[in-house]
């Protein structure tokens, strides 16, 4: 059997958050899960602000992890999330009810997320320099503003395109999507996502 990812979240500080910026907030979170399920029975949101999404190809888990991240500083929110890699036993119509070890995983490795926002969880033991590769990462998120996540977003989501193309996505100039993308350190994002996919199938069964 190959190794699936689980990814599970929660938002930061939800409670804090004014009533209408929640709404904005789930509706982009649930849209966000959707668009990198595929389909449906693949997510899961409950508790009002914890979701739980299952990825089928393991070595796309750190970019959905990221482009989640990116969906929600982009509009000035945030959230926890534990990576979970390994088998996947059962799968149910709703994936939270779902078992094997990626679920195991990622579920116990949420909990001792604190200052830290996101951390990466394998059936074999994880290298050192990975957990250090996520938190210098996580710093760099905690820090970037909400235009440098949207920028960052389009540029991931639509697979590192060129900068003038992207401009013309977002409608803007192509000075200003590069110093925005530099400014987040974005080459730093497209060297750990390579990095990861280059790692994971040198680790067990993909």
């Amino acid at each position: 059997m190959n190794w699936s990812a689980v990814i599970t979240g929660d938002l930061v500080k939800s409670s804090k958050l004014p009533a209408h910026q929640y709404e904005q907030t789930i509706q982009a979170l649930e849209q966000i899960l959707s668009t990198l399920s595929g389909h449906a029975s693949n997510f899961s949101m409950y508790r009002g602000d914890a979701f739980q999404l299952l990825l089928p190809c393991a070595t796309t888990a750190l970019k959905a992890a990221l482009l989640i991240r990116l969906t929600l500083i982009a509009i000035g929110s945030d959230c926890r999330l534990s990576i979970g890699i390994g088998e996947v036993d059962n799968q149910r119509s709703q994936v939270s009810l779902s078992t094997g070890e990626a679920f195991m995983l990622s579920g116990r490795g949420l909990e001792p997320l604190k200052e830290q926002h996101w951390a990466l969880h394998l059936p074999v033991a994880t290298a050192a320099e990975w957990q250090l590769l996520l938190r210098f990462s996580d710093v760099l998120l905690q820090q970037m503003t909400a235009r440098q996540a949207q920028v960052m977003y389009g540029y991931f989501a639509n697979g590192q395109i060129s900068h003038q193309q992207l401009a013309e996505i977002l409608q803007s100039s192509r000075a200003n999507v590069t110093q925005l993308l530099n400014q987040a350190n974005y080459t730093l994002f497209v060297d750990l996502l390579s990095q990861f996919e280059r790692y994971l199938p040198a680790q067990g069964k993909l």
